[in-house]
């Protein structure tokens, strides 16, 4: 990496990307051209009141320091809701990498990266990019992993779980690729949105990133947020590489020990009963709908219905909603007046395992107590709740002393949902 102080600042020259860093601004260079403006401050907002308090920053006061193999540049201010905010910017050979760390007594409810003064008429970053990819399949097509780089993009990922959460921008006439990650260290991945906002004014053009933390995370002294890391690659598959290697090489992710072995139902294939429903409902017009069709005959059918295509999936998902709500999470005895003993058929019967979906942090049926408010006027579940999902299957389903149709020493499976049509927590 080549580091060199110019008047304004610092010029940094890396494997795959370059960077002029200033006072008031980050440029990203690719192929001695600036694809992207980034503002140095973000906004940490936090929940009060009930409601979602955006964070303004002050005066930026900016420093740097470092050596020939990382250089650290910080931006210090005190801002609306906190009483001391670092962005921190440091540049590697292989990445930059930004967060920010933030000193005061708040419950964050969200980030905004890269947004600047949020109350101005036209907040983001200036971008030079044409066309972003997410590899985030959806489950009807409608929506694409291309998007424009105009418009905002807030898929959630259905399919894959967790998804990767990586940006790569194309730039005309330019090879190689921008890429922006989400990356967070072992037990902080409190979030399931990594969106990209754009806002526009007379014709300029602006971005940032968003990523949820919904007033889960409490701060009491000092936190860091997840960093987005910035590179260049060589196309979107060496980028969503890089992103891979990273968390391995970081620890922030474990590789599986050589030679573990699970049990060959683990790896699928599955059959999902979210869009039978649909079309269960649809073709037979049995006087229900919606959720009200995750009940015990459309599975019985489902899994005949597979048994006759000649289908044999290791796993059923049963979908939203098995249970009379969802933060109590009982079963609906109505929709299910023996679930455990269906469970078991289905085993005995196709050698299927059974996972249910789950949804968490709704505040239905749920104490006052283990809620919290949602930022939007209602309430939603509070962190408890998940040790209290955790610790529900035995008492969902299993009539001590047999144990959950899951593998012996295994929890038993849950798929798990943090709002419809969401499909992951």
């Amino acid at each position: 990496m080549y580091y060199t102080k110019t008047r304004e600042g610092a010029h940094i020259r890396a494997a795959s990307y370059e960077l002029d860093v200033r006072p008031d601004a980050i440029s990203v260079i690719l192929a001695g051209e600036q694809v992207a403006l980034l503002r140095p401050a973000s906004a940490v907002n936090v929940l009060a009141g009930g409601e979602e308090k955006k964070d303004v920053p002050g005066e930026l006061c900016f420093a740097e320091s470092g050596d020939k193999y990382a250089r650290v540049f910080t931006w210090t201010a005190k801002t609306a809701n906190w009483d001391k905010v670092e962005y921190v910017l440091t540049a590697r050979e292989s990445h930059a990498g930004y967060f920010v760390r933030v000193h005061g007594k708040c419950a964050v409810d969200s980030v905004e990266y890269f947004v600047g003064d949020v109350t101005a008429p036209c907040p983001g970053s200036e971008y030079e990019f044409d066309t972003g990819f997410m590899p985030i399949p959806t489950v009807d097509g409608a929506a694409q992993c291309e998007f424009s780089a105009q418009r905002e993009y807030r898929e959630f990922s259905y399919l894959t779980v967790p998804p990767m959460f990586v940006y790569t921008f194309d730039i005309l006439q330019i090879e190689p690729k921008l890429a922006l990650a989400l990356a967070a260290d072992e037990g902080q991945h409190n979030f399931t949105k990594f969106d990209y906002l754009t806002r526009s004014e007379n014709y300029l053009k602006r971005f940032w990133l968003y990523t949820d933390q919904s007033g889960h995370t409490k701060v009491d002294g000092e936190w860091k947020t997840p960093s987005i890391l910035i590179y260049g690659a060589l196309d979107r598959m060496d980028a969503l590489k890089f992103y891979s290697d990273y968390y391995f090489a970081t620890g922030k992710a474990k590789a599986k020990p050589q030679g573990e072995k699970k049990p060959r139902f683990w790896y699928g294939p599955m059959a999902c009963g979210w869009i039978e429903q649909a079309a269960y409902e649809m073709k037979n017009h049995v006087g229900r709908g919606g959720v009200d069709m995750a009940y015990q005959p459309l599975y019985d059918n489902f899994n005949a219905e597979l048994e006759r295509r000649d289908l044999h999936p290791q796993i059923m998902i049963i979908d939203d909603k098995w249970q009379k709500t969802y933060g109590g999470a009982e079963i609906n005895e109505e929709k299910w007046p023996d679930l455990r003993g269906w469970i078991d058929e289905t085993k005995a019967k196709y050698n299927r395992h059974t996972m249910l979906w789950y949804k968490l942090w709704d505040a239905e049926g749920l104490p006052e107590d283990m809620t919290m408010p949602s930022g939007d006027g209602g309430r939603r579940a509070e962190r408890r709740f998940a040790a209290r999902a955790a610790n529900n299957d035995n008492r969902l389903i299993v009539p001590a002393p047999l144990s959950c149709d899951a593998p012996h020493g295994a929890r038993p499976h849950m798929r798990t949902a943090r709002s419809r049509p969401a499909g992951a927590a």
